[in-house]
């Protein structure tokens, strides 16, 4: 990682600690990433523009919006970003899923949607252990009931 995306994330501009934690599934941090040296780089440039009407992304780039009205250098890194969307949306370029080579996916998803994504989903022993149970001890009972009934066609 360059080591100013390694200082991005150890102490992020205000207008990243300024919003939410997270839009959507992604971490601000990342998002806010694409404004610092990201822009004009082919790969950060084709995330952007792939994403860029994603509900996340919609919600991002409208807090953007917002405190670039206070904040003349937001203001001309989202409007470098703009530009660069709008001429790759011209091009009509290819969309992509592809993260930046020098972004470690674990810094793009928000924490939030980490934490669904790698909880356990088989825990529920106290739905089904409770159950399988209540079905073993029945289906015991109704084992002991027929072989009572019948005790003389089994001898």
């Amino acid at each position: 990682m360059p080591p100013q995306i390694n200082n991005y994330y150890q102490s992020p501009p205000t207008w990243v600690r300024n919003g939410p934690p997270s839009y959507g599934s992604w971490a601000a941090p990342f998002l806010g990433g694409l404004l610092l040296g990201g822009i004009g780089t082919k790969a950060y440039d084709s995330w952007a523009y792939s994403h860029w009407t994603d509900p996340g992304v919609v919600q991002w780039r409208q807090d953007m919006e917002r405190q670039a009205q206070d904040n003349t250098e937001l203001r001309e890194k989202l409007d470098a970003l703009n530009a660069k969307v709008a001429e790759m949306q011209a091009q009509n370029a290819p969309k992509t899923d592809k993260l930046p080579d020098d972004i470690d996916p674990a810094l793009v998803v928000a924490p939030e949607t980490a934490m669904l994504a790698t909880a356990h989903s088989g825990t529920n022993w106290w739905v089904w252990g409770p159950l399988i149970a209540i079905m073993s001890i029945g289906g015991f009972l109704a084992l002991c009931v027929w072989v009572s009934r019948n005790r003389q066609r089994l001898a």
